[in-house]
């Protein structure tokens, strides 16, 4: 499911609500049980807005953590630390409570922290969410192993490190992130599932990307298979009919040594194209840890190794202003 189409919903729902507040604080036209009813209805309106946006993330990335939800929901926002987290765990209660969302210890805490409740859709949930977007596909809950929950929540950080970045720059904005079969739906491909599709916009120019989150879970021979299915959607032209230009391929590794890795199997088979130096700039394959990704410094930094090329590298979105004619 979309997000940004989730957040579009429930901030629909939340204006509404706003409009009720303001009529509530005209005493001339209102009586006072009145206005309480209409402060009470707007507290519940907001508080449904969030639930909706809370099952839309957890459809699309599977499973989230807290301090996700919350960066999720308040990222921005003026409401205290403290207030954000009594919200969402109000949420994340009355969703458990409904037989929406379930929870389960993280099985591989992050290093040096402790391991955190993981949340995800039940069945009801998930239909819940399908209640709101027909284009999610049935069935999708079901699947719980320590792999895709760290896959899931590896994915999630990586968007929020986007979201995190537009925040930080005039003119920024996510414009889109797509979930997996979202993402190879757009390209019209049955044999290449990215993890996320992502626009990204700054004042000037869109980044268009697909992420592969790569958790050192399969083997090189794997991945080397991956390369080529992009090879040969990249050569069959389908993606065309919806994207203007191919998108950069971001792969977001667990460790510098597998990035390295997987730099060095994506030249193996970009080499054996007989295309020189072209095919590496048609294709675009990029790799970087998720540390890198989602430290302060943020993911345009220098952080990227480009297949066919040396040494650590920034992202640079910005158009170069043409030159004016003498």
């Amino acid at each position: 499911m979309s997000h940004v189409t989730a957040v579009r919903e429930t901030c629909s729902i939340g204006c509404s609500a706003a409009v009720s507040a303001k009529n509530a604080d005209q005493p001339e036209l209102l009586s006072k049980s009145t206005k309480f009813d209409l402060t009470s209805s707007s507290r519940m309106n907001l508080s449904f807005a969030r639930q909706i946006e809370v099952i839309a993330h957890l459809a699309g990335f599977r499973f989230l953590t807290q301090p996700q939800i919350d960066e999720f929901l308040f990222a921005g926002s003026s409401f205290t630390a403290l207030s954000r987290q009594v919200i969402v765990r109000r949420i994340l209660a009355r969703l458990r409570t409904q037989g929406l969302v379930q929870a389960t210890p993280r099985v591989v805490a992050p290093a040096g922290g402790t391991a955190r409740l993981v949340y995800f859709l039940t069945v009801a949930g998930y239909n819940r969410a399908r209640d709101g977007n027909s284009a999610l596909r049935a069935g999708r809950p079901g699947i719980r192993s320590s792999t895709l929950m760290e896959h899931g929540l590896a994915c999630a950080d990586v968007a929020l490190a986007y979201r995190r970045l537009a925040r930080s720059r005039p003119g920024h904005e996510v414009l889109e992130w797509e979930c997996d079969w979202q993402a190879a739906e757009r390209v019209g491909s049955t044999v290449v599932v990215p993890d996320a599709r992502l626009s990204y916009a700054t004042a000037s120019d869109t980044l268009e990307a697909f992420i592969e989150i790569d958790r050192a879970t399969e083997g090189s021979k794997v991945f080397k298979r991956k390369v080529r299915r992009y090879l040969e959607l990249y050569w069959s032209g389908n993606w065309r009919r919806h994207l203007k230009e191919w998108p950069i391929v971001f792969t977001v590794t667990p460790s510098p040594t597998r990035a390295r890795l997987l730099k060095r199997v994506t030249e193996t088979v970009l080499d054996a194209q007989g295309e020189g130096a072209r095919i590496y700039r048609m294709t675009k394959f990029r790799f970087a840890t998720l540390d890198d990704v989602i430290a302060p410094e943020g993911p345009f930094a220098q952080i990227w190794h480009r297949a066919g090329e040396s040494g650590l590298h920034a992202v640079v979105v910005e158009r170069a202003p043409v030159a004016s004619t003498p």
